[in-house]
């Protein structure tokens, strides 16, 4: 079930982009193997820290933000 997957899209009704990624602790919850949680925590909280540092990125990067370079929640 890992990697997990990143999306990346533009909402056509607000065109922002909008990034999102599967939780780790929930898809392999399904597996049921206990040995696996900390691993799930682990990508859970990496993903996150990525996806909140994007419109930083955007900043530092000197792109614009504006229609089709937002970043959703």
């Amino acid at each position: 079930l890992l990697p997990c997957n990143v999306i990346v899209y533009v909402d056509d009704a607000s065109g922002d982009t909008i990034v999102s990624a599967v939780d780790a602790a929930q898809m392999l919850s399904i597996v049921g193997r206990d040995e696996l949680e900390p691993i799930a925590a682990e990508v859970r909280e990496r993903l996150g820290r990525v996806i909140a540092a994007i419109p930083d990125l955007l900043t530092f990067g000197g792109a614009s933000r504006g229609p089709g370079n937002d970043v959703g929640p």
